[in-house]
């Protein structure tokens, strides 16, 4: 240790190292300046004093290595002179200067990298003061005349004096905190109840000793053992170190009764391998003392190895030479059920299942005579259950007697799945022999060794041939061109670089006829004789090859066709470029074929006219399956603009997913089409123009109104549009007489101009002169009114839009300034959240250096392994992995790849294993400097878990799928068939020929059909699965016939998979037989028709019968001069009229148990108002009526209390009146229907009651409403009001 030169401190040895970096540093800050003085060329320093000052601390950087600690001060005192000597001349060249910006700058520049180097708080205090004054003076002097604010250079000082003080008292701390743990240590060592030595592991020399190792070592002083070798100290003639470096406990007893022992602790200490030495002594005690502490020493290391023999895994016995158990561990005796006692004296073979035999008198004689055994053997515990154990039998000493130890070691699980071992063996052995797929086994040379006879069949070789196939190598049976190609993939395989190995090749049969097949190379363990052989799986592909061809001719055909057609034709890939256009394209716009392929469809669009953002937008929709067409303005490459009808689709083209665009130029049409829209614009601009209010009623409601009309009524269009046509109109009288005239013009006729007084929506009186005709509108019948004001009164609406357009944008401008607001917000936190992606990721990740030594663990993975820094900081990152090969494995796999992904396990810091999936890769510099590498792990333990899971419940759906009546399958985009059960496999075989397998295209089904049925089946089955991978389900039913020319049916359903992307990748598709059911409904149809027929005709024959009925009461009333008695054959006439209706609704309806009771009501209440003659009274039927649906039982009596009612209204309620009113309401309610008929009549007499009536009339309705077992109720107030409630 070594004094400050002001303080008079102790200084530690890291202030030697803490020095070098400071003059180094130093040093080269001066050249800094000089640089930098240089390139702003106004250097203001003496070169001379500047290179010196610079070498005198490049001098004190060097004298520091030839020196000890104690030594520093005086290197301090001399570079902080420099330091000084440094900052004073920085304020001379500032004062010279005026403290310009440049000298200023270097002053403060100099001034704080002083401070730093400033040790001690105390020194800082002293040493600043005088800088401060100095600069202080300065300023003075100049008057305060500088060309930098006086202010800001006060300013500037005050902050790094502030800064200086600060660092200076934050290292005084620090350094006061390491100096009291040291001496904490230091008491601790010298005052330890024990003697302690440090020794160097290297060289074994003593490093340091405390007071209590040298009274023991009888030492007086600690030079006299310091620095040198332990294992040449002697005590009492004895070197009792000697045997320090390979034993961690010695003991040696010494004259006087002295015991001394000796226990070593090895650990690291200033970076370097040490060891511990505690010493203990025994004095002042008898010999038997002695003894008796050597036999504690003694006990103690024997209850160590009892423990280690009772608590021990294994099962371990002791076994005399009579064969009697002597001693077992507690493992033994869970195992058998005993307690041990139970256990000991018993002969060794008590627990065995086999007798003791002359086998296992030779082991145990051989184990006697000093031979290690090993063997197997089964024993049965006290529930009887037989365990299997590994035996191993040595002999040994126990008690000082010669014994025989036997451990022993349960492997009854390993024997359990050997035996699975053998069991599956056999099962794949036979899955081998009974496989559809070719399978052989080749040595390497390429010999045949083993076959099934699936090859055989592969071949056309005759199975009593098979061994003449044997041992041939497979060079003869297959294409001269690929024997160079297979000796160079069995290399790869024996390289390892690949496990397995796919190529198609060609087999010569035994017919010496050409196959293609896909084969597959694997290379195969080495079996118990320790060779390896080669395993082949081969796929006959011939029929996939014809097809292949036959496809790459028919696609050479369709190309054909697409460049031939008349059609403009283009393909486009998923990044919406060209990759295809037919001839008529370059003809139509003059480019060359090569100047379109590879551009974006904007080529061809004409400036200004096509909206590209909405075009961007189809084409997505077009991708994702739906057809989209559009008009697109296009441009030859002459300038010529025209219109194109584009249609855009998604298809297969070569085998990919493109949009094939079909257009053609629609000049001539569209030239058309602006003639017909100008035309209607024209149509439509005089309508709107027109002074006349025009408005188009469909029954009684508007359905169009022009602006003038909306402008008179006083509401705006959308207002009008929907009213009823008597909504403006509060005179009573008017709207009967309106009613009366608009019934004639749906008669036919038209209506001359009439006056009418309306009340507009601002309740303001207006006098219109209006007219009507019967139109016909949008396929409907309908009635057109004209109307105009005729005291010539407008009303301007356009202000009023206006400052609704106003408050509109306002809002919209609003709406745009908060967005921006929020976006500004998520950029912030999006920048905020990336700065701690790493360090907050939910995945372990970790960095190692170029030596493969970890640096780095994020906050995740130190969680998860439960380690500190200092538990892995520099340590192979292997520590972190089960597998002790993994840096040799990831070197070598990042050597050929960029990254490399595994699953491994990694270990927790309490030994604890889970499985990760974990992917490493290189780390570099942006100069593409190698930094080491980084790991990305995630816990998968679960995720492995759940997978077995999934797969459990996998093979039950599987069997589910696989016992079920229906038939299922998937289909992926390819068209390819990717999952299917036994029972579509075998609708393939029966109903089309044809044996599918997995990766088989779809349309195969087809291949053996006719072509015409074959290209139908495949278009109709193409659109469905289409559409089904768009999003949609499917459902359809196909109708076949069977060769002899039975009908049957099949019912399918198809449904998009969806990925945890919510991306469609497949189509599942169910069907099942629907044969029967389909020819029982098509019985039931034919049934049902002929029912049908009948009740028609004898709707028909009713209706007829009552018209006839009808005519004859018409025929006798007509030779009849009695009034009442007519009276009563026209209401007669009327009811029978009512009932034949309901006839003629449904002979002319389809549904024959319920008709639509509101229109029959409707128009039964219109026909009895408008026909009955009551002079020239007007009367106004007004209707509320609920679409509401009666069976036929039902509806004939309320048709006929309807009628019955409404007769009886217009014949009393209104005598000596010139108008009236009759309100009709149908409506349901929880099932109960109500109909209310309600007169501002006279109303009935009170005395008169329903049931006791004594007009025909009332007790009709009576009787009637007991049939439909309903109730009446008669209220008498502003008339009559009849209310019949019933349960249809």
């Amino acid at each position: 240790m070594a004094k400050s030169f002001l303080s008079g401190k102790k200084v530690s040895r890291a202030n030697l190292n803490f020095f070098r970096v400071e003059v180094s540093f130093g040093a080269a800050f001066i050249f800094f300046i000089v640089f930098f003085s240089s390139v702003s060329e106004s250097f203001y320093f003496s070169k001379t004093l500047v290179y010196s000052l610079a070498g005198a601390l490049l001098l004190l950087f060097l004298l520091s290595f030839f020196i000890n600690s104690s030594k520093i001060k005086y290197l301090r005192f001399i570079s902080y002179s420099i330091y000084f000597s440094g900052v004073v001349y920085a304020i001379s060249l500032a004062y010279n200067n005026h403290y310009n910006l440049e000298t200023y700058s270097v002053l403060m520049i100099v001034y704080l990298f002083y401070l730093i180097t400033l040790y001690d708080f105390k020194d800082f205090l002293k040493l600043n003061s005088i800088l401060v004054a100095i600069v202080i003076f300065s300023l003075i002097a100049l008057k305060f005349n500088t060309e930098i604010d006086v202010k800001i250079i006060l300013f500037s000082l005050g902050l790094l004096t502030a800064f200086g003080a600060i660092s200076a008292y934050s290292r005084k701390f620090a350094t006061n905190r390491v100096k009291k743990r040291e001496q904490l240590l230091e008491y601790m060592f010298n005052n330890s109840s024990r003697g302690f030595i440090l020794l160097n592991a290297q060289d074994n020399t003593v490093i340091e000793i405390n007071d209590l190792a040298l009274e023991i070592l009888a030492i007086s002083d600690k030079n006299e053992i310091k620095l040198k070798k332990i294992n040449e100290f002697e005590l009492e003639n004895t070197k009792i170190f000697k045997k320090v470096t390979f034993k961690f406990n010695i003991s040696k007893k010494l004259s006087n009764n002295k015991l001394i022992t000796i226990k070593r602790k090895d650990f690291t200490f200033n970076k370097s391998r040490s060891y511990l030495l505690e010493i203990n002594c025994y004095t002042d005690k008898k010999s038997s003392d002695l003894s008796e502490e050597l036999e504690k020493v003694k006990l103690f290391s024997e209850e160590n190895y009892e423990n280690l023999f009772k608590e021990s895994a294994s099962f371990i016995c002791i076994i005399d030479r009579e064969g009697y158990i002597i001693d077992v561990n507690n493992t033994i005796s869970k195992a058998l059920g005993y307690p041990r006692s139970e256990i000991i004296g018993k002969k060794q073979n008590t627990f065995d299942v086999e007798n003791y035999n002359e086998i296992r008198q030779k082991i145990d004689q051989k184990a006697w005579n000093g031979e290690r055994q090993i063997f197997e053997k089964q024993v049965i515990n006290k529930e009887g259950k037989i365990i299997e154990i590994e035996v191993i039998l040595t002999k040994g000493k126990y008690l000082g007697k010669d014994v025989l130890i036997s451990n022993s070691r349960d492997i009854s699980l390993r024997k359990a799945l050997e035996k699975k071992v053998k069991a599956r063996t056999k099962i794949y052995k036979k899955l081998i022999e009974n496989s559809s797929i070719a399978i052989i086994f080749t040595d390497l040379k390429g010999n045949l060794l083993e076959f099934n006879d699936s090859f055989l069949d592969l071949l056309e070789w005759p199975i009593p041939e098979k061994e003449q196939l044997r041992f041939r190598n497979i060079d003869e049976i297959t294409d001269k061109s690929t024997w160079t190609e297979e000796k160079k993939n069995i290399a790869i395989l024996l390289e390892n670089k690949k496990t397995s190995i796919e190529t198609e090749k060609q087999l010569i049969t035994k017919n010496q006829t050409i196959k293609h097949v896909l084969l597959k190379y694997m290379l195969h363990p080495a079996d118990d004789e320790g060779e390896e052989m080669i395993l082949h799986q081969i796929v006959d592909i011939t029929p996939i090859v014809d097809t292949r061809n036959k496809l790459i001719e028919s696609e050479n055909s369709y190309k054909n066709l697409f460049n031939d057609s008349n059609e403009l034709l283009y393909a486009i890939d998923r990044s919406n470029k060209f990759i295809d256009i037919n001839k008529r394209v370059l003809e139509k716009y003059g480019y060359a074929k090569e100047e379109i392929i590879g551009k974006d469809p904007s080529i061809f669009a004409a400036p200004g006219k096509n909206d590209l953002v909405e075009v961007n937008n189809l084409l997505n929709l077009a991708w994702q399956g739906e057809v989209v067409r559009l008009l697109w303005w296009s441009m030859t490459k002459e300038g010529n603009v025209f219109p194109k009808d584009l249609i855009i689709r998604k298809a297969i083209y070569f085998g990919k997913e493109v949009l094939i665009a079909s257009g053609r130029d629609i000049s001539k049409q569209y030239e058309y089409e602006n003639k017909l829209v100008k035309s209607e614009k024209k149509y439509k601009d005089l309508i709107d123009s027109s002074t006349w209010g025009i408005v188009i009623f469909k029954g009684e409601k508007i359905v169009f109104a022009n602006k003038k009309a909306a402008e008179l009524a006083q509401v705006s269009i959308s207002e009008l549009v929907g009213k009823n046509r008597i909504d403006f109109i509060t005179d009573e009288l008017e709207i009967k007489n309106l009613n009366k005239r608009i019934y004639k013009v749906k008669a036919g006729r038209d209506l001359p101009l009439k006056e009418v007084s309306i009340t507009t929506g601002k309740n303001e009186k207006l006098k219109i002169e209006l007219k009507a005709k019967a139109i016909e509108y949008e396929g409907n019948e309908c009635i057109l009114v004209s109307f105009i004001d005729i005291r010539d009164r407008q009303e301007i609406e356009e202000a009023r839009k206006q400052a609704i357009d106003a408050k509109s944008a306002n809002r919209t401008l609003k709406l745009q300034l908060e967005q921006n607001r929020q976006a500004q917000i998520r950029l912030r936190n999006a920048q905020s959240y990336s700065e701690g992606v790493v360090e907050s990721s939910l995945d372990m990740i970790f960095t190692t250096d170029v030596n493969g030594n970890l640096t780095k663990l994020n906050r995740a993975a130190k969680n998860k392994l439960g380690i500190e820094e200092s538990d892995y900081f520099m340590k192979s990152f292997q520590i972190l992995f089960e597998n002790k090969e993994i840096i040799r494995q990831v070197s070598k796999a990042l050597d050929n790849n960029k990254s490399y992904t595994t699953e491994l396990l990694m270990c927790k810091k309490n030994g604890d294993l889970f499985t990760v999936f974990v992917s490493f890769s290189h780390l570099y510099t942006a100069d593409n400097t190698f930094l080491g590498i980084m790991g990305i792990s995630r816990d998968i333990t679960e995720i492995k878990r759940k997978e077995r899971e999934i797969n459990e419940q996998a093979a039950k759906l599987n069997a589910i799928i696989e016992s079920s009546s229906h038939f299922f399958f998937t289909v992926n985009k390819a068209y390819l068939i990717t999952s299917f059960n036994s029972h579509f496999k075998e609708e393939c075989n029966q109903k089309y020929g044809v044996d599918i397998e997995i990766n088989d295209s779809f349309f195969k089904l087809f291949e053996n059909l006719p072509e015409v049925e074959k290209r139908e089946l495949s278009y109709f089955w193409n659109r469905n699965l289409t559409n089904s991978f768009s999003g949609k389900t499917i459902e359809f039913e196909m109708e076949n016939s069977s060769e002899d020319g039975n009908l049957y049916f099949r019912a399918f359903f198809l449904n998009p998979i969806y990925t945890s992307e919510g991306d469609i990748e497949e189509v599942s598709g169910i069907g099942h037989d629907t044969t029967d059911k389909r020819l029982y409904e098509k019985e039931l149809k034919k049934s049902l028709a002929e029912k049908e027929v009948l009740l028609q005709e004898v709707h028909h024959r009713v209706k007829n019968n009552m018209q006839v009925i009808s005519s004859i009461l018409n025929l006798q009333s007509a030779h009849i001069n009695d009034k009442k008695l007519i009276s009563i054959l026209n209401e007669s006439q009327d009811r029978i009229r009512a009932m034949a209706n309901i006839h003629e609704r449904l002979y002319r309806t389809k549904n024959f148990s319920d008709i639509k009771f509101s229109d029959y009501i409707k128009d039964l209440a219109e026909n009895s108002v408008n026909s009955y003659e009551y002079g020239e009274a007007v009367i106004e039927l007004m209707c509320e009526i609920e679409e509401i649906f009666l069976t036929l039982d039902i509806s004939i009596p309320c048709g006929l209390i309807v009628n019955e009612l409404i007769s009886n209204a217009l014949k009393y309620a209104f005598e000596g009146r010139s108008n009236g009113k009759i309100i009709l309401k149908l409506y349901q309610i929880n099932g109960e229907v109500s109909i209310i008929l309600h007169d501002d009549g006279v109303g009935i007499a009170e005395e008169v009651k329903l049931k006791n009536s004594e007009t025909l009339g009332l007790q009709l309705v009576n009787t009637l409403v007991e049939q439909i077992e309903g109730t009446v109720d008669i209220i008498i107030s502003n008339g009559t009001k009849f209310h019949i409630k019933f349960r249809p």
